[in-house]
């Protein structure tokens, strides 16, 4: 929804600022979750869309564990110590998971918002990189390993779009306060009853904490309830009302039981992040947010007002009286495809990894470098096609033991923990000039990945790479 900001420098700031940590909130519960696909309710402008239509930096998830992929003495010994190795790091989710998402959807009932909807989350094309910019130079944007297909919905949320059913996730952040009296009242009866998805998650302000901000009757970020039902003051001129605490857990309870969900409670915008000598969290938030989970598919445990996959003979979900009517259906305003690399998922062979691996150290003079920065070099996630574990893989099936995995810092999770060593045979040296014809040699039985599957000649006379 597109619901105008107020405007005054003198509003209450947090910081991190709190929209940012909604957001941090709402994507790493879609990451433990493990979700494909998310619909979000009042998608306004597009800006929470945006962040869920960034690609995963790889396919796979950071390994916890390697299996053994050979039974030789050398190759189970090495395989011991880097299983180990992983084992030490500590198990950051935010860092060894991501969302791998395939469709999101955003509905809407402002129609001006989707068309900015559709710019905020408008693919950009494939980076077409030389070969020597593959070799050389970090990845400029992220690359998209999977496809991603986004549709952009003009409607309420009060009538059922078919076309919305089977996804994992809804999305609903600070929606649901500005929502009037009918909307609102069938917001549990078509998300968590017809959708019925696999998680919802809402956030929306908490009321109670609006005794900690600044008291004046100057301060333009106080509105007195619009419907005059309290004599309550709101955030903003929008809200139709606020949740206190005790009552946004009695409707989101009552939602539960109605359709068959677990819930759990949190906050974001602690005290503490707004007013900055509190000394540590206090539990008292901004905004307050809910994760519903479905349970269990069981016909003997479930409410028989809530629906299944397959209908009772009791059971019509069109006589819930919904809102049906032709002339308020949904309609598909935008739809962006995402393309993928052509490479995702079509890894080299792991001596075809080492080759690679071995050049881009040379450039780059060193024989020690982070995962981190080494998966960041285009033509080394393009020639492990998107999988991380086939950079461990590479290691491990070295019989010559000239590749190595050490711990950076213990304090270091995911990728950032681990430092690639390459103990070469050759004297050190730091190759500041352009792959010359030795180079193009060793690259010659590579396969190679670049993002428009040529590789650029090599330039006898000038040593460099057009």
């Amino acid at each position: 929804m597109n619901f105008k900001k107020p405007n005054n420098e003198n509003a209450p700031s947090f910081f991190p600022p709190l929209f940012l940590q909604r957001r941090a909130f709402i994507l790493k519960t879609l990451k433990n979750a493990d979700v494909e696909s998310i619909v979000e309710i009042g998608c306004g402008e597009g800006q929470v869309l945006s962040s869920f239509c960034q690609p995963a930096a790889h396919l796979d998830d950071f390994p916890t564990q390697l299996p053994p992929l050979k039974d030789s003495p050398s190759y189970l010994s090495k395989l011991e110590r880097i299983n180990s190795l992983l084992s030490t790091l500590p198990r950051d989710q935010d860092l060894g998971k991501d969302l791998h998402l395939r469709r999101i959807a955003g509905l809407d009932i402002d129609a001006s918002a989707l068309g900015h909807a559709k710019a905020a989350t408008a693919p950009t094309a494939l980076p077409s990189l030389t070969a020597e910019e593959e070799l050389s130079g970090l990845i400029r944007q992220p690359l998209r390993w999977e496809d991603l297909k986004v549709e952009l919905w003009h409607g309420s949320l009060d009538v059922y779009n078919g076309n919305l059913a089977g996804y994992d996730a809804f999305v609903a952040t600070e929606v649901v306060e500005h929502l009037p009296d009918g909307v609102l009242s069938k917001f549990g009866r078509v998300i968590l009853g017809r959708y019925h998805p696999r998680i919802a998650i809402i956030t929306t302000p908490d009321y109670d904490f609006r005794e900690h901000f600044p008291k004046s009757d100057q301060d333009s970020h106080y509105y007195p309830d619009p419907t005059k039902r309290t004599d309550r003051i709101f955030r903003h001129s929008d809200h139709q009302f606020e949740f206190t605490g005790t009552e946004f857990k009695d409707w989101c309870n009552n939602l539960a039981k109605e359709y068959d969900y677990d819930v759990a409670f949190s906050g974001v915008g602690d005290i503490s992040t707004f007013k900055p000598n509190t000394p540590e969290p206090t539990g008292q938030c901004a905004s307050q947010c809910v994760v519903f989970t479905a349970k269990p598919i069981d016909a003997h445990d479930r409410s028989p007002r809530s629906p299944l996959p397959s209908a009772l003979p009791f059971f019509s979900p069109e006589s819930r009286s919904l809102n049906l009517d032709a002339k308020f259906q949904h309609s598909l305003q935008y739809t962006h495809q995402y393309p993928v690399l052509p490479c995702a998922n079509r890894p080299q062979s792991p001596m075809k990894i080492r080759k690679v691996l071995e050049i881009v150290l040379e450039r780059m003079g060193t024989n020690e470098v982070s995962l981190r920065e080494i998966w960041l070099r285009a033509v080394i996630s393009k020639t492990c096609g998107g999988l991380v574990s086939k950079l461990f893989e590479a290691v491990l099936d070295d019989d010559t033991d000239m590749w190595d995995l050490q711990v950076v810092d213990p304090i270091c999770a995911g990728l950032e923990g681990i430092m690639l060593i390459h103990r070469s045979t050759k004297q050190d040296t730091v190759m500041a000039e352009p792959p010359t014809v030795r180079d193009k040699a060793s690259l010659d039985t590579i396969d190679w990945p670049i993002s428009d599957a040529k590789r650029s000649r090599v330039d006898a006379d000038q040593g460099g790479w057009d």
